[in-house]
Order: structure tokens, then sequence, then C-alpha cells
């Protein structure tokens, strides 16, 4: 290596002097990359698309719909140990630990909808399958409860049918006893000895009817909800990992840097 080591050229070119090396690298970085491809354990993903389900309330005079949950808690729900060790429980797959870690779960919410996109790899696609629809029906579940807790607040906040119906019964009376008012209203008032406690009676009643009827015009109508649910099935793919022509290609340049450098440092006086 002597002429190599006191070579007037620079260091590239020295190094690019010995291609034979350099492709005899890159030859063994392939076959090392074709044996990390063979023993290195396969992945194959599943990819969820989930549409969080909202609850609309219906008035006389207007609609309200809201998600379930907003799309960046639900993401950070299914993130939770606490989340996934529900769902491998309700399952009963205690081999499902092993897969379901923040690593294997990628999320994503897809622009401009309520839909999330939930990709979870697993050594294999029974296992990615399962653990996909463990983490689902666990957040299917959760949010069916919430609707139901949305719902029982919503019915316990409307008015009594039966109170609403003697509140009705009173406020026909009321209309009665201001029409009669208002019948008397301009003998009344061109009297000389105007009892002011009519108008004052009849203004408050006034007031009365006008809150119940306000009351009543308020009160939730309808009310109903869309659950979160899978927009279509689950599906399995792979292998995904490891990639073939990313491991070769990964295999091959750490061969040429590895010869690059031998060459290098053989070149140093």
């Amino acid at each position: 290596m002597q002429d190599v080591e006191s070579h007037p050229l620079g260091h590239t070119k020295i190094i690019l002097i010995h291609w034979k090396k350099l492709i005899f690298g890159a030859f063994f970085g392939l076959l090392l990359g074709s044996i990390a491809y063979v023993l290195l354990p396969s992945k194959w993903e599943s990819v969820t698309l989930i549409r969080i389900g909202d609850i609309s309330v219906n008035s006389s005079t207007s609609r309200i719909s809201n998600e379930i949950e907003k799309l960046p808690v639900v993401i950070e729900r299914l993130k939770s140990l606490s989340f996934m060790s529900a769902a491998i429980k309700n399952a009963g797959r205690p081999e499902l630990a092993e897969v379901l870690k923040k690593k294997n779960i990628k999320l994503k919410k897809l622009r401009k909808s309520n839909v999330l996109e939930m990709k979870i790899r697993a050594s294999t696609p029974e296992l990615a399958n399962v653990a996909a629809e463990a983490m689902v029906n666990q957040l299917i579940s959760r949010h069916n409860n919430l609707i139901q807790e949305v719902l029982r607040q919503l019915h316990s906040s409307q008015i009594n049918p039966e109170t609403f119906k003697e509140s009705e019964d009173r406020m026909k009376v009321v209309e009665r006893m201001i029409n009669k008012f208002q019948e008397n209203g301009s003998s009344v008032k061109n009297s000389q000895d105007t009892d002011w406690r009519n108008y004052a009676h009849q203004a408050a009643l006034s007031v009365y009817i006008g809150m119940l009827h306000n009351y009543k015009s308020t009160q939730y109508l309808v009310s109903s909800s869309r659950p979160t649910n899978l927009i279509e099935s689950i599906n399995v793919s792979g292998p995904v990992s490891p990639h073939l022509f990313s491991t070769l290609l990964i295999g091959m340049l750490i061969g040429l840097i590895s010869s690059a450098g031998f060459i290098y440092i053989r070149s140093q006086p």
C-alpha cells in the first residue's frame, strides 16, 4: 500500500482508484442486507378508518350537533396505557400486550373530516386484526357510555310532562284573566277612581305568559345520536417490514462506506 500512501492525489481520488474494493464492499453489504432481511421478524399492518360519532339536539328554533369527543382528545385517549390495558382485558387476549404499544400504533386525522386513521403493526396478520378490533371496540364502548350520559342529562333537564301539562292549564287560566282585563280596560282607564293595581296585575300576568311561552319553545324536542363506527372493514396488509429494497439498499451503503473508510485509513501516512 506504499504507492497509495504517497499518492499525490486527493483522498477522494485515492478512494476512487480502488474502485474494485468499493464494488467488493457494496456486494458484501448486499449480502449482509439479504441475511438481515431473512432474519428480521416480519411485521403486518392493519389500517382502520374510524368515524367519530356525534350527538344532535333539536329545539323548535335551532339544531345543535357536536362530536362525542374532539379528535385530538380521541388520539390522546387511544395512546394512553390505561385505555390499551382496558382494550386488552375486554378482548380477552393477553398476548396483545406485546402489540399494543405506542411504537406499534400510528394515529392520524384525515383532513377536513371527523375520521381517524389508525395503523397497528404486529408479528402476524391475525394479531394485527385482533389488536385493531380491540381498540375500536373499546372506543365504541366508551363513546356509547358518553352518549348515554349526555342523553340522560338532556332528559333530566327537560320539563316533566305532568308538570308541563299543569303549567299549560295555568297559562290558559291566566290568558282568560288577561282577556277579561283587556275587555274592561277602556272603562277602567276612563274611570276617575282608576285602580292602578289592576294594570300592574295585568302587566305581571303578561310577563308570566311570555315566560311560559318562551320556556316551552326552548325545550328540547328531539335528541339523536350517531355512534362511533368503522367506515369500512379493517384492512390488513403485509408484510410491511422489513422492506426488501430498503434493507438491501442500507446494506449496500454500509458496505460502500466501510470500504471507503478502510481505503482512507490505509492511505494515511
